[in-house]
């Protein structure tokens, strides 16, 4: 563990700092709205048939067909289970409301519902808008669950630690003005649908803590309105793929303790917004990156620990001038620790077991 002897105490204030951290993620994204409603249906006699009907080409009809999948699963609950009795749509609004409440059915039906730890009031008789709970994380009260923007779209699912598990659906996509999705420390297997990439508005992926495999998605880069992208505690391989460098608006990169290897990508270089880094505990190799510095101002963490990393510190690095916490300990790092003394804004440095020589400035 990196976590022992006279280190406890600063990564007990890490730990503390990610936790406010997402807190103020949540606050920030959701600007503490409380959920809207659209309001009801207009009624008439509904049907499954009339319910795969409106669907059309959103799900695949083979899935339709079988009445175990969730996609049947959730247009028959539609039609005959849900208590809010909705009716045959009779205008565009009624249409996309009866739609939205199928997609998400069918993502949580697909994500184990049965077995979640809190339901947040899915499938209630109200609107999707009011699937959600207000909860108290740290000082403040947010909601967790669906919420929705003043139009009534989901913008936002938030599901931590709930014991969600299974496959995402293609579904997802359909909710076209997603904006957050927090699924962390859940049991979330496969890997990110595809089709996720015209999910044009999201600012904020949050899915650590799970079982997801392969390789991350290079089409990750589509969001180009993405802010958060946390997907470490996984099981992700193969190299990081360097259309990450596209992110821009990036701010927070979390894939730590998953099973990455290759080089770090010299496009990570490009993403100047940047906070926080962290990539530790995969099987990452090469020499440390000369692209780390002074165009990356804002970076104040960076985590490189427990990777196959090697070669000597270059220059650059003494020219990031927000770094205050770094952490290189067990990689095959030699060479001067010159760089690291011209960290003037430093707290924190983890850099044992490694090949380093000189010593460090108090």
């Amino acid at each position: 563990s990196w976590c022992k002897g006279i280190r406890l105490v600063l990564c007990v204030s890490l730990f503390a700092f990610v936790g406010i951290a997402i807190a103020v993620i949540v606050a920030l994204n959701l600007n503490s709205q409380p959920p809207q409603s659209m309001g009801g249906l207009s009624m008439g006699v509904l049907e499954v048939k009339d319910v795969m009907a409106l669907i059309d080409n959103t799900s695949a009809s083979l899935a339709l067909e079988d009445k175990n999948s969730p996609q049947y699963q959730a247009a028959e609950w539609v039609a005959n289970l849900d208590e809010a009795s909705l009716g045959l749509p009779r205008s565009e609004k009624d249409k996309f409301a009866l739609l939205q409440r199928y997609y998400v059915a069918v993502f949580a039906i697909a994500l184990d519902f049965s077995r979640w730890r809190y339901d947040f009031s899915f499938f209630s008789p109200g609107s999707v808008c009011s699937w959600n709970w207000r909860v108290r994380i740290g000082e403040s009260r947010t909601y967790l669950g669906v919420l929705c923007n003043q139009r009534g779209e989901v913008d936002a699912i938030l599901l931590p630690e709930n014991r969600l598990a299974g496959e995402f659906p293609d579904e997802i996509s359909n909710l076209s003005n997603l904006r957050l999705l927090w699924l962390s420390g859940n049991r979330i297997n496969g890997t990110l649908p595809t089709n996720m990439q015209s999910l044009t508005n999201m600012t904020g992926i949050n899915v650590g803590g799970n079982k997801l495999s392969g390789s991350i998605p290079a089409w990750l880069s589509k969001l180009t309105k993405l802010e958060h992208l946390h997907m470490q505690g996984n099981k992700l391989e193969n190299s990081i793929p360097s259309e990450l460098g596209d992110l821009s608006t990036l701010t927070y990169l979390d894939l730590k303790q998953n099973d990455l290897s290759g080089k770090l990508p010299v496009e990570l270089g490009s993403l100047s917004n940047l906070v926080r880094l962290d990539l530790g505990y995969n099987d990452l190799s090469g020499d440390f990156p000369s692209w780390f510095d002074n165009s990356m101002t804002k970076l104040g963490m960076l985590r490189l620990s427990n990777n196959k990393l090697k070669g000597s510190l270059p220059e650059t690095l003494g020219s990031m001038s927000s770094l205050r916490a770094l952490f290189l300990d067990d990689n095959q790092f030699t060479g001067d620790v010159g760089p690291i003394n011209q960290l003037t804004t430093l707290r924190s440095l983890f850099i044992e077991d490694n090949f380093f020589e000189g010593d460090i400035e108090s």
